[in-house]
């Protein structure tokens, strides 16, 4: 299952986020965000909006683009 299909307020756990683009990753593993991780989708916004999603009280948003990359479980 991709991060985007989550539905909101459901808790998921990040498998592989290997499929987005290098300077994405990056930007996730320097806030904390690394596979195996916890996060919870609070918010999606209409028509491939961006998706938000907090893990220790920190709120992220991701373009659609990109959390249709990332591999979740849960």
């Amino acid at each position: 299952m991709v991060l985007y299909h989550v539905k909101t307020g459901e808790d998921c756990t990040i498998k592989d986020f290997s499929r987005i683009n290098s300077w994405v990753r990056k930007r996730l593993l320097d806030i904390g965000i690394v596979e195996g991780m916890t996060v919870k989708v609070n918010n999606k916004m209409p028509f491939h909006g961006p998706i938000v999603i907090e893990n220790n009280h920190q709120s992220i948003a991701i373009r659609y683009s990109d959390a249709e990359r990332i591999q979740v479980e849960g």
